[in-house]
């Protein structure tokens, strides 16, 4: 089955040492998580501005999980230079 070029370019990962199971096995966990994650969401009876960044952290945290096994760890961003909050928005300048 032919596959497209992933949009942010080629796996950095050396895939001469992946195999299907063991990528299956690095996803797993995180879609444990993720199924929790839906869970959660569907639980809620309150959804706040902090619930809704509390979920969307989780959700980052899952994503960067399920992409760590084909695209190899990564360092944490740099924090941001300036946050500013005007009425019910955020911004972050880096």
């Amino acid at each position: 089955m032919p596959q497209s070029t992933p949009a942010a370019g080629p796996a950095r990962r050396d895939i001469r040492r992946a195999t299907p199971a063991g990528l299956a096995d690095a996803i797993e966990n995180p879609r444990d998580d993720l199924d929790r994650l839906i869970g959660d969401l569907r639980l809620a009876t309150r959804f706040s501005a902090a619930d809704f960044d509390r979920f969307e952290e989780r959700m980052q945290l899952i994503v960067a999980a399920l992409i760590e096994p084909f695209r190899g760890a990564r360092a944490p961003s740099a924090p941001p230079l300036h946050i500013e909050q005007q009425g019910g928005m955020c911004s972050a300048f880096y």
